[in-house]
């Protein structure tokens, strides 16, 4: 079953800020439940700057 991006990205940015992992190593283990142009876009460095994206959807109200 296919997770919205909205889910996977806050997984994975769960994942790497609570247990400071690679972004590679998290996005590896969702590799069969997420499409992989996802996982491309996101070991890219789409997400490099999570903590810049946290802090907006935090002013945000999510």
């Amino acid at each position: 079953m296919l997770q919205s991006v909205e889910q996977v990205c806050a997984m994975v940015l769960s994942r790497v800020e609570a247990k400071l992992y690679s972004l590679r190593y998290v996005v590896e283990a969702f590799r069969p439940r997420v499409p992989r142009g996802l996982l491309n876009a996101l070991c890219l460095g789409v997400l490099r700057n999570y903590r810049l994206l946290g802090r907006g959807l935090r002013y945000c109200g999510y």
